[in-house]
């Protein structure tokens, strides 16, 4: 069995005594180990040094850093992974999962039968995960649309409630809103002809909070995306008289009724459609694509908007439709961390047949076609795709799993995954941070092995976050950097022996982490600098840029500390530039009309 709680005493500001703060891991029943101890990393905003790894067996003290925010766990021997966050002096939770094979989420908490109809989100920055409503299957249980399960990721815990009381919802959107969840729209089967909702509720402390919130026009099968703001962009979909093409907003607030619908200053679609995917790009606009128009065709027009959903006013292309996927139905998208997204498989219209096409769609909203699936990585089936650490997201072809490689452009078998994944009619798998998704599948009912039920199982594949530490890049193996779009050798973006070679217009982010304080160091070959971006502030461009280097060399360094940056360039005096806001994200591109070529890349946290 596992260690029952590791034990670190830190002292609490305005208290009379040190607390005893706990790291606590929990098992999910069917992803056990026996007799293991646990291998611990601490993370937070302090240096690799600072960060303490200690094998641990039993109960005890563990000699870990008291401003941490977050324990990595593994079991010795492996089997066993898990992370977990808490600002101090809370304690961390943390769930085991297998490192081989999913597990199943909630033990003795399953989904009522239906035909799909559920929505599903993870929320409170992946502590949690809500699945709410859903469409009963013919001659079922109405009322089956009220049911709502709620589960605490860390804990491994089922949350109230059960039951969404006498809401029913088929088809509704479900997303983050705040440090809660938000259902809007949707369906209610029990009125015929059917009544489209034009309320949204509000999943906050616990609880759905009553009453539901007007948004405006009714709507299901639409689509949702949180903004950059924190609101809640719905997309299309459908009502009463057909597929509609508005949009609105929706916004936390911190008193009742917890949230308000925006309709004024957004963007509309140029094709209405439902069952759109609707995508938050890297640079916060948004991107719609998919879905299908009031004669039930497959929509292929791309369509951008604005971070705060407006209309499209800063790019050069704003509608586009990119003969690739015309004639495709049921095609995939997903957003890449570097930049663009990806759209992947389909059916031909015509013939049904599997479409195996793998398209990066860039920043710029051009289609670059990439390595093609091979027939065994497409299948026959639905393909899904689902966000994932590294700028490489996974794709289930309803048989297997694969995983996108952006600097191979191409998907690869991964090294461990399941066996299973969503079934056709279900939702696509909901990432719960960059290392864990999660996803609903029928599996037999141990109670009647001639029924199925639907369960919530997940999958942990990796264990990056805000305060990952990579201190050292090998920039030929440009391992959790995230390319802006297809790395190509002798192109604008590539890497090989020599280091990371850029151009001016391309560039990497670093994959998944955000930062505090830092000191960022690298080096290049020539007599030229790269372009560092650090969040908002962009760090290298001679003036006006607000914050140039300050001479020509080999070797840079920028420390951050707060609002301020110092700039440094071959060991020489620093020079201060005003810095950005919060953490932050970290990004490296070209200077200049050359190709540029980084050796080493060196990030210390602070």
């Amino acid at each position: 069995m596992l260690v029952a709680a590791c034990w670190l005493v830190v002292g609490c500001q305005g208290s009379a005594a040190p607390r005893a703060r706990k790291i606590v891991p929990h098992r999910l029943l069917d992803c056990e180990v026996e007799d293991s101890r646990l291998l611990l990393a601490a993370l937070g905003d302090f240096a690799l040094r600072a960060t303490s790894v200690d094998d641990v067996k039993g109960s005890g003290e563990t000699d870990l850093p008291t401003d941490l925010r977050g324990i990595e766990a593994q079991t010795l021997p492996p089997g066993l992974r898990g992370v977990g966050y808490a600002e101090p002096p809370d304690d961390v939770h943390l769930t085991m999962w297998a490192t081989t094979h999913a597990c199943r989420a909630v033990e003795g908490a399953a989904v009522p039968p239906s035909q799909g109809g559920q929505a599903m989100t993870a929320f409170d920055d992946g502590a949690a995960v809500i699945v709410a409503g859903l469409d009963p299957p013919t001659g079922g249980v109405v009322s089956d649309a009220a049911f709502a399960l709620a589960w605490d990721t860390r804990t491994g815990a089922k949350l109230p409630p059960t039951s969404m009381g006498t809401h029913r919802v088929s088809w509704a959107s479900a997303t983050p809103f705040g440090n809660g969840a938000l259902i809007a729209g949707g369906l209610d089967r029990k009125f015929l002809p059917l009544r489209y909702l034009d309320s949204a509720l509000i999943f906050r402390n616990g609880e759905f909070q009553e009453p539901p919130i007007s948004i405006g026009d009714p709507r299901a099968e639409h689509g949702a995306v949180v903004l950059a703001s924190g609101a809640t962009l719905l997309v299309g979909g459908e009502d009463e008289r057909g597929v509609i093409d508005t949009l609105v907003s929706i916004a936390p607030t911190e008193t009742p009724p917890y949230g308000a619908a925006d309709f004024f200053m957004l963007g509309s679609l140029t094709r209405p459609r439902k069952r759109p995917t609707v995508l938050r790009l890297s640079t916060d606009e948004i991107l719609v694509a998919g879905g299908v128009d009031d004669n039930g065709n497959d929509v292929s027009t791309l369509e951008w908007f604005s971070k705060n959903g407006g209309p499209c006013t800063t790019r050069a292309v704003c509608s586009l439709d990119p003969p690739e996927l015309a004639g495709l139905t049921d095609v995939a998208f997903v957003a890449l961390t570097g930049g663009g997204a990806l759209a992947v498989g389909g059916f031909a219209a015509t013939t049904d047949a599997p479409a195996n096409g793998v398209w990066w769609i860039d920043p710029d909203g051009a289609l670059e076609a990439i390595p093609s699936l091979t027939p065994q990585q497409r299948g026959t089936k639905r393909a899904r795709l689902v966000p994932a650490g590294d700028g490489a997201p996974w794709l289930w072809n309803g048989d297997a799993w694969f995983r996108f490689d952006p600097w191979q452009s191409a998907f690869v078998t991964p090294d461990g995954a399941p066996d299973d994944g969503p079934d056709d009619d279900l939702p696509p798998p909901v990432a719960v941070d960059p290392g864990l998704f999660v996803w609903l599948s029928r599996e037999p009912n141990p109670d009647d092995l001639d029924k199925k039920q639907t369960v919530l199982r997940g999958f942990r594949h990796g264990m990056r976050g805000p305060y990952t530490n990579d201190p050292d890049f090998l920039l030929a193996d440009p391992l959790h950097l995230a390319p802006s779009r297809p790395p190509r050798p002798d192109g604008e973006l590539w890497a090989d022996a020599e280091g990371l070679h850029l151009s001016e217009s391309e560039g990497v982010v670093i994959a998944d982490t955000t930062y505090g304080n830092i000191v960022i160091s690298g080096e290049t070959p020539g007599s030229s600098l790269p372009t560092l971006q650090l969040g908002t502030s962009i760090i290298g461009p001679p003036p006006p840029a607000p914050c140039p280097w300050p001479a020509s060399g080999t070797k840079f360094t920028v420390s951050r500390s707060g609002g301020t940056v110092l700039v440094a360039v071959d060991g020489g005096m620093p020079v201060s530039c005003p810095g950005p806001e919060g953490r932050v994200s970290v990004g490296l591109r070209g200077l200049g009309p050359t190709m540029l070529t980084v050796k080493r890349l060196t990030v210390e946290r602070r």
